[in-house]
């Protein structure tokens, strides 16, 4: 499985990208929603982790840029508190909600 992370905190999804390697899965990071989506134009993904408030393309956008690009990606949005006020602009399919901070016990 390949997993595109994205987050503007760079400390936080560094650790989780370092976590998810000790466990055998294949995460690439990005900080910025320009840098997935360069990411996404060279690699193909099975999963794209999301922030929703990052500066420049928000979550919400980069899901919409991504799911252009490659149909069946599935995708991971967090936070939820960001997520709840822009309930209407994101499709419930294949969407998966994590609040933040997460709780890395797998």
């Amino acid at each position: 499985m390949k997993i595109l992370l994205v987050d503007d905190e760079q400390k936080f999804v560094t650790m989780l990208a370092k976590r998810m390697a000790l466990r055998g899965i294949e995460a690439d990071v990005a900080y910025t929603g320009e840098e997935a989506l360069e990411k996404a134009g060279n690699k193909k993904y099975d999963v794209a982790v999301l922030d929703i408030k990052m500066p420049g393309i928000s979550g919400i956008q980069l899901k919409r840029k991504l799911g252009s690009l490659h149909p069946d990606l599935k995708f991971i949005l967090s936070p939820v508190t960001a997520l709840l006020k822009k309930r209407k602009r994101v499709s419930p399919k294949e969407t998966f909600i994590f609040p933040n901070p997460w709780i890395l016990n797998f």
